[in-house]
């Protein structure tokens, strides 16, 4: 009787731990590419070509650019939860003056079908916090 319940109970704080997980993923971006100790943002170097107009020939320069952004920023979160289970209702109680209905997954014992639901969740793409946008922005404007 409880295991409907249970199941509910699971779903919800799957949810729940999902959305604190998609809500941490640009804060795990930053501490991957941002030094803590002096803030400044973790580098790869790179020698860019160019050409130069007076020798009229291909020069390199070197450049420091920040690893961050060379990152795409995605953004994960549900966009809906499914949940399908065959259930049998048992009966109503009143628990202080509050009803509570009853109810179990069907089959599982002798011999009828296991216990089944079936979950399914859609995600999404979205857009990186626009402070994170930001960042990335200010740090592409001083490459040459």
């Amino acid at each position: 009787m409880e295991v409907f319940d249970d199941l509910i109970s699971a779903i919800q704080e799957a949810v729940v731990r999902a959305h604190q997980s998609s809500e941490q993923q640009h804060l795990r971006l930053i501490d991957r590419f941002i030094d803590p100790d002096s803030g400044q943002p973790q580098v790869v170097t790179l020698n860019l070509p160019y050409l130069d107009p007076h020798q009229d020939q291909v020069q390199y320069k070197t450049v420091q650019v920040p690893k961050i952004c060379l990152v795409p920023f995605n953004s994960i979160r549900i966009k809906d939860i499914q949940v399908t289970a065959e259930v049998e209702f048992q009966d109503v109680k009143s628990e202080s003056g509050q009803p509570k209905l009853t109810a179990r997954l069907r089959g599982g014992l002798f011999g009828r079908k296991a216990n089944k639901a079936k979950v399914k969740i859609k995600l999404e793409g979205g857009q990186a916090p626009e402070a994170l946008l930001k960042l990335n922005d200010t740090l592409v404007k001083v490459l040459p």
